[in-house]
C-alpha cells in the first residue's frame, strides 16, 4: 500500500506548547508565546480551551502602551479555528489557510486542550533516512555510478570498462591531433623535420616537443567537454552534492546543486600535470626549485582544478541526465538502507571504487592500439 503523508493524523504533528488563562499577565503570555514559538498560544479555563492570543496583537498591545502586568483577557480571541486530533494534514493545512492565523489549536471531541500545529508542521517532509556519508562516483556514456565504498548503484563493470577505453580513445585522438599539427607545420613552412614521426619520437626544437607533449591535453579535455559524458558528469557530481547535503532527490533541487565538487578526480589530475610542468620549469633552480614546484601547486591545484571541471570535464547537464543521476542516487539510498553500513575494508572500497575497472578498459585499449600499430606498421605507440 502506497503511503500519502497528506493522510496522516494532523496528531502526529502536534506538540504540547504551554497554554495560558484569562488572568495570565502579558509578560507571562510573551514568554509563553516565545516558547512556544507557534505565533499562537491557546488560552484555557480548566482543560478546556477558550480562545487564542495571537503574537501580533500582544505585540500591538505592548507598543501601544499597555502594561505587562495587565491581564491577557481583552485580546483572547474567543473563536478560534480548531481541529480534531483525527483530522488530516491536508484538512488542517486547508484549515490554517481559511482562517489566516500562524497556528491551529488542536482539541479532543470534548475541547479538551491537546496541543497546536503550525504552518511550518504541516509542511511535510519524509522523515529523511541516514545516508551514506561520502559518496565517490564516475561519468559514463551509459549512465552515472556511485558508490559509498560498501554498495553502489548505476552503470556496471562493463560500463566503467568501457568508459576507461572511451578516456583512451580520446586521449590517443588528442595526441593525434597534436602529431596533425606538427605535419601541417611542417607543410607549411617546408620544413621536412616537421611530420607525424619526429612529433613521435621528439625533435630539437623544443617548441615542438612542447606542442606534442601539452596540445593533447587540450584537445582531450575539449573532446570531454563536446562529448555528453560531460553532462553526465554534470549530473554526477550535483547528485552527489544532493546527498551529501541531505536534500531531498528530485529533480527540481537537484538541478540547483553545483557541478563542480571538490573530491572529482579532475582536481588530482590537473594536480599532477600542473606538479610536473612546474618541475620541469624549475629544474635548474635543483632542489629550490622542486621545493617551489611543490608550494605552487599545494597552494592553487584546487582552484585550477574546479576551473577545469567547469569550463572542460562537465558542463550543464541535460533534464534526462539530471533524472537518470537522481534515479541512481535513490537506488544507492536504497541499497545503503538494506546495509546500513559504510565500507571499511579496502580490497572492497578499491573494486566500489571503479577505478581497477577503468585502468582494465584503458589498459586494454591502449594493448589493442599498439597491436594494430605492429599489425599494419602505423606509428601508433603504447600509451
Amino acid at each position: 500500500m502506497n503511503y500519502d503523508p497528506e493522510r496522516r493524523s494532523v496528531l502526529a504533528h502536534l506538540h504540547a506548547a504551554q497554554p495560558v488563562f484569562r488572568e495570565t499577565s502579558l509578560a507571562t503570555a510573551a514568554t509563553a508565546l516565545r516558547r512556544g514559538g507557534a505565533g499562537i498560544v491557546a488560552v484555557i479555563e480548566g482543560p478546556f480551551v477558550i480562545g487564542v492570543l495571537r503574537e501580533d496583537s500582544l505585540r500591538a498591545a505592548l507598543l501601544a502602551g499597555e502594561s505587562p502586568l495587565a491581564s491577557v483577557a481583552p485580546l483572547v480571541d474567543p473563536n478560534p479555528p480548531i481541529v480534531p486530533p483525527s483530522a488530516s494534514v491536508e484538512e488542517a493545512r486547508a484549515k490554517l489557510l481559511e482562517s489566516g492565523l500562524p497556528a491551529l489549536v488542536i482539541t479532543d471531541s470534548e475541547g479538551r486542550y491537546l496541543g497546536v500545529v503550525s504552518a511550518s508542521d504541516l509542511i511535510l517532509r519524509p522523515p529523511a533516512p541516514i545516508r551514506p556519508g561520502l559518496i565517490g562516483g564516475l561519468a559514463t556514456p551509459f549512465g552515472v555510478y556511485l558508490t559509498n565504498g560498501e554498495v553502489a548503484a548505476g552503470a556496471g563493470p562493463l560500463a566503467l570498462t568501457l568508459t576507461g577505453a572511451l578516456l583512451f580513445v580520446l586521449f590517443a585522438a588528442g595526441i593525434a591531433g597534436a602529431v596533425g599539427v606538427v605535419s601541417l607545420l611542417g607543410f607549411i613552412t617546408g620544413d621536412a623535420s616537421l611530420n607525424a614521426q619526429t612529433a613521435l619520437t621528439g625533435t630539437n626544437k623544443p617548441w615542438v616537443n612542447a606542442l606534442v607533449e601539452y596540445l593533447p591535453v587540450v584537445l582531450f579535455l575539449l573532446f570531454v567537454r563536446l562529448a555528453p559524458l560531460a553532462g553526465t558528469h554534470g549530473a554526477e557530481h550535483m547528485v552527489v552534492h544532493a546527498i551529501e547535503r541531505e536534500e531531498p532527490l528530485e529533480v527540481e533541487v537537484v538541478a540547483r546543486m553545483p557541478r563542480v565538487h571538490p573530491r572529482c578526480g579532475t582536481n588530482i589530475a590537473v594536480g599532477a600535470m600542473l606538479f610536473l610542468f612546474l618541475v620541469a620549469t624549475f629544474r635548474p633552480l635543483g632542489e629550490a626549485g622542486l621545493l617551489f614546484a611543490f608550494a605552487l601547486t599545494a597552494l592553487s591545484w584546487r582552484q585550477i582544478g574546479a576551473l577545469a571541471q567547469l569550463v572542460a570535464t562537465t558542463k550543464q547537464p541535460s533534464r534526462r541526465q539530471l533524472e537518470a543521476a537522481v534515479s541512481v542516487g535513490r537506488e544507492l539510498l536504497s541499497n545503503f538502507q538494506r546495509t546500513g553500513r559504510v565500507g571499511r575494508k579496502f580490497g572492497k572500497r578499491l573494486m566500489h571504487s571503479g577505478l581497477p575497472w577503468l585502468l582494465l578498459g584503458s589498459l586494454g585499449m591502449s594493448l589493442l592500439s599498439y597491436l594494430i600499430g605492429l599489425i599494419f606498421g602505423l606509428p601508433i605507440l603504447l600509451i
